[in-house]
């Protein structure tokens, strides 16, 4: 089958899915061309797995190939045996809730080029334990840095892929009291008024 990939990056819900939406935050901080194409690729890769992980069972094979666009081999390899014969049972406690998303640092100079994003994640969690409506955790803050290097994409040319990505939660993080450490925690402190209308 041949896939329109623009089409399909452009489709990505880069708001998120029914009662998961993604807020996305300072994505205004990247300036220079390589910038915003970094983060570009970061939230689409974000927006794809966040489909994946909610999708009806069997994955979409248009989706499950965007994971070779968005993604070195290996990491899209990887991300995709996450969604390898997964039950098509309905989950009967489902993860749902809002993630504010915000992006603190885009380095286009290192290599591999990072971005650095810190989700809120303090409303998302199990339904039955209140995920959605309620404060679901003590560590609201999560850190994450993606690593990016340029690979040729066949019918898209040359375009950043993730080939790695670290999460920093709790008492995790490397700094925790200065950079974008301390930022992320001050900033995850949403509530659910700070969730946009549909």
């Amino acid at each position: 089958m041949e896939i329109d990939y623009e089409s399909a990056l452009a489709d990505l819900p880069l708001a998120g899915v029914s009662d998961r939406p993604l807020v996305w935050e300072n994505v205004e901080l990247a300036e220079a061309d390589q910038e915003i194409a970094l983060v570009t690729v970061v939230q689409q890769w974000e927006s794809l797995v966040h489909k994946l992980t909610y999708a009806p069972v069997p994955r979409s094979t248009e989706d499950l190939a965007l994971l070779w666009v968005l993604a070195t081999d290996d990491w899209a390899s990887e991300m995709a045996g996450h969604h390898a014969g997964v039950s098509d049972d309905p989950n009967p406690d489902p993860w749902v809730g809002p993630q504010w998303i915000r992006v603190l640092d885009v380095d286009a100079m290192e290599q591999p080029a990072t971005v650095t994003l810190c989700f809120d994640r303090g409303y998302y969690g199990r339904e039955s334990q209140g995920g959605g409506v309620e404060m679901f955790r003590e560590h609201r803050a999560l850190l994450v840095v993606y690593s990016l290097v340029p690979e040729l994409v066949p019918e898209l040319g040359e375009r950043w892929k993730v080939s790695h990505e670290r999460p920093y939660a709790g008492d995790d993080y490397p700094e925790p009291n200065t950079g974008p450490d301390r930022e992320c925690k001050e900033w995850a402190n949403h509530d659910l008024t700070d969730v946009p209308d549909s």
